[in-house]
């Protein structure tokens, strides 16, 4: 017998340079980062981040996550945290409108 996974809807956001100079540079919030740290390098007087990535707290195998520039930071449907690079996010996630009909 075959069975196909059940559609689900999760909040997402691709991790990026942008958000990075947002976060260090300007202190923007980010999306979802309520219990995920940002870490990296950044010079805040010439305005250049020069490393950066997301930590996600271990829950599989108690092992941490990390999601560098491209990557996705996942919020399912319990509200918990997880993240996947671009190309396993791009497989297994489609865009949802907004408004289901």
């Amino acid at each position: 017998m075959r069975y196909r996974k059940k559609p689900i809807v999760v909040e997402a956001f691709q991790f990026t340079q942008e958000i990075a100079e947002a976060w260090f540079l300007d202190k923007e919030p980010v999306p979802m980062l309520c219990e995920i740290s940002m870490l990296g390098s950044f010079n805040k007087k010439e305005r250049k981040v020069f490393e950066a990535y997301i930590h996600i707290p271990g829950k599989v195998f108690n092992e941490p996550t990390r999601i560098d520039f491209g990557g996705w930071i996942i919020k399912d449907e319990k509200g918990e945290t997880s993240g996947c690079d671009n190309e396993t996010f791009l497989a297994t996630y489609e865009p949802v409108p907004d408004h289901d009909e």
